[in-house]
C-alpha cells in the first residue's frame, strides 16, 4: 500500500508552518494519501524524460483509463482530456460546472 513518508510528512507540516501564522504538528493530521506518478521508461536520465501525458483507454472496458506521465500543474488540463474519453462510456448527467473557471481558493 503506498503512504506518505514519516520524512514527507513532516516536510509539509514545516512547509506549512513556515506559510501560515497558524503551526500545526502530527496530531492536527485527520487523514492522508499518497500516489504514484508514473513516467514512461527511457534510457535518459529522468530529468530529461519526457513530461508528455500518455492516456490510455482500454478498448474492452472503456470506462478504465490509465494516464502515465504528465505534470501536477497540468491536472486540469490532463482531466479534460480523460473526461473527453469518458463521455460516451459513462451514464448522461447534466454537467454541473465547468471547472476551467473555477478558482481555487485562497487561505487568506
Amino acid at each position: 500500500m503506498i503512504h506518505p513518508t514519516n520524512e514527507e510528512i513532516n516536510y509539509l507540516i514545516r512547509t506549512y508552518n513556515d506559510n501560515f501564522t497558524k503551526n500545526i504538528s502530527e496530531k492536527n493530521i485527520v487523514t492522508s494519501f499518497a500516489g504514484l506518478r508514473v513516467l514512461p521508461a527511457c534510457n535518459t536520465s529522468s530529468f530529461e524524460r519526457s513530461r508528455e501525458s500518455i492516456i490510455y483507454q482500454d478498448t474492452i472496458h472503456p470506462e478504465i483509463i490509465s494516464l502515465i506521465g504528465g505534470k501536477l500543474t497540468a491536472y486540469r488540463a490532463s482531466s479534460e482530456q480523460i473526461m473527453q474519453r469518458l463521455v460516451n462510456a459513462l451514464p448522461k448527467k447534466k454537467k454541473l460546472i465547468d471547472t476551467r473557471f473555477l478558482a481555487i481558493p485562497s487561505n487568506n
